[in-house]
């Protein structure tokens, strides 16, 4: 117990200085990216009476993907302002406790019994040097955490009773973190299931019969399947659809296209994180050595025969070759950092240090003494691991990690909304379609319509063949011009509040990589006639503030009438494309 104790907090004071390092390093973020933004408005919302709505008196919309997440966190926003960083420290803890579960996992296969083993030093050294475990699962908020939680605990459970022969002693877990798993992420549809075939699998190697093993999954497979029929019926009465509507905003209808682009985010993420490419690789031939292993086995006996070690080996590299080709099967992410494949990294890095099966199954001489000098060639590949990448660590002057513009989205959408909340606060307040949905619906107190479709359901289903901009295809001209609103908004760089004078270019006008990219994200709307007749650059002067946007002709003119000055900003382009209209406005 003693031993144990120890160890726990070796990784707890680890992984509590890794957060803390990388978090003064990305400038401490207190609120989350831009996307864990989103949970908190609708946590707000959920709090203060309105229920799950993206604004308060509008639709009921699911904008959010898991709702074990959201229920955390509206818990911490209920006890305290401080919620953040409750969350964060609650996060932290989690993920100190699920890694020493993977260690103590690998000192069982391993038969390490220091208290620090090699593999329990080298585990936590690999996945907070490696960029983005921490990052994604720990400090931008979001529910990649908890996610990571759940699979590596459901992991780990079965391991270890396939290890203490002990399968039926744990059932009752294994359904409960099967229930969990069904409301934190949808991809759970897919990975319960795996989760009771891999434990049928166990059984049935370890000579169970048919009976035993039903009699194993059965609690696991009744209660997914009361939690996810409670779930759909609550969905389909409350949201009007059997799904979260991040589904229908990000995922096209087109398999072959989803799994091009998931082909790309593999190889990108590859690139980006050359570890992930020696961990798949690891992975790829872990299953080929299991595989010799049973048809050799089938040869010899004509069944398949597996020690205790290799069984374990057998779902670690199983779950480890899931995770891979999920993101590959629905198209991946355009978040940087592998952000789909992080949660899975210390089942990736437990299949590789199985040292025991790599020894016996393998045939390969991969002894680690448990000796001194061996934690120091350890702390030389993981100085190998810091140096292969360029990660934050490399630019901590500067802060140059890869989603720090995340948490600044989310900063400066606050500061926009409440800058508004103030511009606007004795007229009717404008509705803002926006692409970063997160940090200014939280700080903006009037309606706010989000233009790519999360929390927005006439824009998610508008068309079912999404392509373009990785998980920002959903917007739909048609669909815009029916939703109206009085400001667009629009992509981060077409609105700024202008300090000190300092009047930022139309993006319109400026560079043609600036433009291209949000004229595509948003299908040739800056290029739209009927765009153009009805929504102008301007600039809003109300006492201290000045606001440059794009608004609707007929709010500008109510808001003239109110007292505000406003500016038609000149545009090259407009002239260009409605000389007449525009000069015959402007005037």
């Amino acid at each position: 117990m003693t031993r144990k104790i120890f160890t726990f907090a070796f990784f707890l004071i680890a992984t509590t200085v890794t957060v803390i390092m990388y978090w003064f390093l990305y400038d401490q973020p207190l609120i989350g990216i831009d996307d864990s933004n989103i949970y908190f408005v609708y946590a707000k919302n959920l709090i203060e009476g309105h229920g799950l709505v993206y604004n308060p008196g509008g639709e009921n919309v699911e904008g959010f993907t898991s709702m074990f997440w959201l229920l955390i966190i509206s818990g911490f926003y209920a006890i305290s302002e401080n919620y953040e960083m409750m969350l964060m420290a609650f996060t932290g803890l989690l993920i100190a406790f699920t890694l020493y579960k993977t260690a103590s996992l690998l000192d069982l296969m391993n038969d390490a019994r220091r208290i620090i083993s090699p593999t329990s030093f080298f585990l936590p050294g690999a996945l907070f040097l490696v960029p983005g475990y921490i990052d994604w699962t720990v400090i931008t908020l979001m529910e990649t955490g908890l996610w990571s939680v759940l699979i590596i605990l459901f992991t780990t459970t079965i391991s270890f009773a396939v290890l203490m022969d002990n399968l039926h002693g744990f059932r009752f877990v294994y359904a409960i973190l099967s229930a969990l798993m069904i409301v934190t992420r949808p991809e759970s549809l897919l990975w319960a299931p795996v989760f009771i075939v891999f434990l049928v699998v166990m059984a049935l190697l370890k000579e169970y019969n048919i009976r035993s093993a039903i009699k194993l999954v059965l609690p696991g497979i009744i209660l997914s399947a009361v939690t996810l029929i409670g779930l759909t019926i609550f969905r389909l009465q409350y949201f009007g659809y059997p799904l979260p509507n991040t589904y229908y905003a990000k995922v096209s209808s087109d398999t072959l296209y989803n799994i091009f682009q998931g082909v790309r985010y593999f190889i990108r993420a590859c690139i980006k994180l050359p570890f992930l490419f020696v961990v798949s690789c690891g992975v790829g031939y872990s299953g080929l050595t299991l595989l010799r292993k049973a048809l050799a086995s089938y040869r010899q006996s004509g069944r398949l025969v597996f020690s205790t070690n290799e069984r374990v080996q057998l779902l670690l590299t199983g779950v480890s070759l899931i995770s891979l080709l999920i993101p590959v099967v629905t198209g991946g992410d355009h978040f940087h950092m592998a952000r789909f494949y992080q949660p899975y990294f210390p089942i990736y890095l437990a299949t590789a240090l199985n040292i025991t099966f790599w020894q016996t199954t393998a045939g390969l001489n991969l002894s680690i003494p448990d000796r001194t000098p061996t934690y120091v060639w350890m702390s030389l590949v993981l100085f190998f691991l810091y140096t292969t990448p360029k990660i934050p660590l490399h630019d901590y002057i500067d802060v140059k990690s890869p989603i720090a513009h995340e948490f600044r989205l989310a900063e400066l959408g606050r500061e926009n909304g409440e800058s508004l909340n103030t511009m606007f606060e004795n007229v009717e307040k404008p509705g803002v379609g926006v692409s970063a949905a997160g940090g200014f619906a939280y700080g903006y107190t009037g309606e706010t319509v989000d233009l790519m479709g999360l929390n927005n359901i006439a824009m998610a289903h508008a068309v079912a063949d999404k392509k373009g901009i990785k998980n920002h295809a959903a917007f739909d001209i048609p669909t815009f011009f029916t939703l109206n609103p009085e400001i667009f908004h629009g992509y981060k760089k077409l609105s700024f509040f202008i300090v000190n004078d300092s009047l930022p270019p139309l993006l319109e006008d400026s560079g043609l990589k600036s433009f291209t990219f949000a004229n595509n994200m948003y299908k040739g709307l800056l290029d739209d006639r009927k765009f153009v007749e009805s929504y102008f650059p301007v600039i809003i002067t109300y006492k201290d503030l000045k606001y440059t946007t794009y608004m609707r002709k007929d709010y500008i003119q109510y808001l003239q009438k109110e007292g505000f000055e406003i500016e038609i900003r000149p545009s090259e382009r407009r002239k260009h494309l409605m000389s007449e209209f525009y000069g015959a406005f402007n005037e």
